[in-house]
């Protein structure tokens, strides 16, 4: 409780001494928020998260087989075949590889995946 000019002047004191506390904790914790939506920390940190989320491999594989597909079907779309017989075949083929990879998804991404790991060392292997 305040009472006297000298309380006054004690109380203005723990203030201020209070106020510098908080002004570095309030630095500080800019400094780590800075840190993390720093552009090449924040894409370190999402890239982290996507390689925890299953789902989001999944609709990544999935979207890229539909990418992939897609740039097929206009290169063949493109492509001077002459031959009818040529195109048919590859409008077939294209059109059982697209129908295939709609209807069996999770098949094309654990093909993926199997083949990934195939191509792609782990860093888990010890190298001698």
């Amino acid at each position: 409780m305040i009472e006297t000019i000298e309380d006054i002047d004690k109380a203005i004191l723990e203030l201020e001494e209070q106020k510098v506390i908080e002004e570095l904790a309030l630095k500080k914790q800019l400094e780590i928020t800075f840190e993390k939506i720093h552009p090449i920390n924040f894409l370190k940190n999402t890239i982290e998260e996507l390689q925890k989320s299953n789902e989001i491999k999944e609709q990544l594989a999935q979207l890229t087989i539909a990418y992939t597909s897609n740039v097929l079907s206009k290169k063949i779309k493109e492509a001077t075949i002459q031959n009818p017989l040529y195109k048919i075949a590859a409008f077939t083929i294209l059109n059982k590889c697209t129908q295939l990879a709609s209807d069996n998804p999770q098949w094309i991404v654990a093909s993926g995946v199997i083949l990934m790991r195939n191509l792609v060392p782990s860093k888990t292997k010890n190298h001698d």
